[in-house]
């Protein structure tokens, strides 16, 4: 398996390809269109879709918090502190039943790098329980409209991001070259 790295540059921290969602590759692409060269002795960057520390926050978080509001719905009384812990362990169910259970009816091995399905399905998950709250009222239905609101974004990014493909292609290339 080849690796791309880039050394040397500080810049390219915002390369776009480094980023996994459309929204961060957006945001990504105009940071570094204005980034000045900086070198920087000793940096090594590896250009893979998984490595914006920011964005695996931010996601993880995001969707953490989420699970764990959408919990507390379920949850009555002082049982809600709960919500906590069982958001912690909720979150992973669907990861280790799509790994144990499902990978092998799509003849995946569960050594492979599924981090495509695991993403499509915890957001269709995410999706389907957001659909669910956006009927309801309460606190979780404006969580649920700002789970659309940040797809809906995503989506616009892509939209914004397919005709720059080319532009993106020559600013990485001219980072990492």
């Amino acid at each position: 398996m080849m690796m791309n790295i880039v050394r040397d540059r500080a810049e390219a921290r915002w390369l776009p390809s480094r980023h996994r969602y459309a929204l961060m590759r957006l945001i990504a692409f105009l940071i570094l269109r204005n980034a000045r060269p900086k070198p920087q002795p000793g940096l090594i960057l590896v250009i893979d879709r998984d490595q914006s520390t920011l964005e695996n926050l931010t996601t993880s978080i995001w969707a953490t918090l989420t699970v764990m509001c959408y919990m507390s719905t379920a949850m009555h009384g002082w049982w809600k502190l709960a919500a906590i812990p069982v958001g912690w362990i909720v979150i992973q169910l669907p990861l280790y039943i799509l790994g144990a259970a499902m990978m092998p009816l799509f003849g995946r091995s569960l050594e492979a790098n599924n981090h495509r399905l695991n993403s499509v399905f915890y957001w269709s998950l995410m999706t389907i329980a957001s659909a669910y709250f956006v009927t309801r009222s309460g606190i979780n239905r404006w969580l649920a409209y700002v789970f659309f609101a940040v797809l809906t974004l995503n989506a616009l990014a892509a939209v914004i991001l397919f005709p720059l493909r080319r532009k993106v292609a020559e600013l990485e290339a001219r980072c990492v070259a």
